[in-house]
């Protein structure tokens, strides 16, 4: 939604975008090689120490523009989407759609953890790279997903319900890719100003 507003406001100009999405490490693969010039992500702070060396390691930086927590997400018509807190949820009944995995993938990373974890008895049902397939499952089945918290409020006003996994224990980082030394230029900076203006709303 912040890219087709963007887009919206500068539609008049002789530019073509090219706007990817991707796993983790398949964008930080396009930002390495130059195929990007700034890439988003999320990231759990859990994560970090092996985020950092995978960024030294291909000359990347990573800078944090907002900080979010772990959410358990169901769509509205979910027969469990009525619940108060993620205590009254009996996880055992809980199957998720989740976002296609590699190293970095929120999901991997929050289910990991297990034993303690409140995502334990959750069964992964479906894995897809597709922003789409996720929504479509969570608007007409009975699936969940474990992913960073909104950015924005236009999810929520969507009537997808979420329930704070972990609280601030474990917080999720959202932010920019780009390669060590280099600054963002023309309109790859003119969208990351965008973006930080609109984090701040």
């Amino acid at each position: 939604s912040c890219f087709a507003a963007f887009y919206q406001e500068h539609c008049q100009e002789d530019v073509c975008y090219h706007v990817m999405t991707a796993g983790t490490e398949k964008i930080l693969d396009r930002c390495q090689s130059g195929k990007d010039d700034i890439g988003f992500v999320y990231v759990s702070e859990e994560q970090m120490p092996s985020f950092q060396y995978r960024l030294e390691c291909g000359k990347l930086e990573f800078q944090e523009l907002k900080r979010t927590k772990a959410y358990l997400y169901f769509g509205k018509e979910h027969p469990l989407a009525g619940k108060q807190s993620i205590e009254e949820i009996p996880r055992d009944q809980v199957r998720l759609v989740q976002c296609y995995e590699d190293e970095y993938t929120l999901g991997r990373n929050l289910m990991g953890n297990m034993e303690e974890s409140p995502v334990s008895d959750m069964k992964i049902s479906v894995i897809t790279n597709s922003d789409y397939v996720m929504n479509e499952l969570l608007r007409k089945t009975d699936l969940g997903n474990v992913s960073g918290g909104y950015l924005s409020r236009e999810k929520e006003s969507q009537g997808y319900p979420g329930y704070s996994l972990y609280g601030e224990e474990q917080p999720i980082l959202f932010g920019c890719v780009t390669r060590q030394g280099e600054q963002p230029e023309g309109w790859a900076e003119h969208y990351l100003s965008y973006v930080k203006q609109r984090l701040q709303e």
